[in-house]
């Protein structure tokens, strides 16, 4: 009797472990693909310099702009289409232009100061 009871005591901790375990595990949710969505252009930019970083909450390449006149405000410029693997460098200064389009809202700015664009690059060097 004694032994049926520590046997269900084994096998009930062996259960509990794996429903913590189980709850522990974090679910994501999907990426969107957020260059897929209807957006506005909203101006044409020219040569401008900004530095390459990767945005992990929409699982794209992005290029961070300081915004002049500023002490600390930036454009979040997430990249639609393919961004060149010689670019694909976090930290890597490059010069741009293309179509820069709102982002209906997603993502929301980090941090203030930051503002989130999608931009359809024509040309980076």
């Amino acid at each position: 009797m004694l032994k049926s009871v520590f046997v269900n005591m084994k096998n009930l901790i062996i259960i509990f472990i794996c429903i913590g375990y189980v709850s522990c595990i974090k679910c994501e949710p999907p990426i969107r693909d957020v260059c897929a969505e209807s957006r506005t252009t909203l101006t044409t930019v020219q040569d401008w310099n900004g530095k390459i970083v990767y945005n992990n909450q929409v699982g794209k390449w992005a290029i961070l702009v300081p915004i002049t006149g500023t002490i600390d405000g930036f454009r979040n410029c997430i990249v639609c289409g393919n961004l060149p693997a010689q670019y694909q460098q976090i930290g890597k200064q490059v010069i741009f232009s293309g179509n820069l389009s709102d982002n209906n809202g997603f993502p929301k700015p980090t941090i203030g100061g930051e503002e989130v664009y999608y931009v359809n690059i024509s040309e980076i060097r």
